[in-house]
């Protein structure tokens, strides 16, 4: 038997706005700016839950490369 969900409320671009700065505090602060424009370019024509989707990718791989020490070349 399957179970029918109820109808998806959308995020608020208060939520939005909140969860984004959540997520950009993990950054220095000279990549949020990047960081936000290339999630909203790649997310935002479905929705602001995929533009964080994409901005949880891009911090969570900035902030693992910020965090390793430096490799020589």
């Amino acid at each position: 038997m399957t179970q029918q969900r109820g109808p998806v409320s959308r995020m608020t671009e208060e939520e939005f706005t909140r969860k984004q700065t959540e997520l950009l505090a993990r950054v220095p602060k000279k990549f949020r700016g990047w960081l936000s424009h290339m999630a909203w370019e790649e997310g935002h024509a479905f929705g602001y839950s995929e533009v964080l989707l994409h901005l949880e990718d891009y911090v969570d791989g900035l902030a693992e490369c910020l965090a390793k020490p430096d490799e020589p070349e």
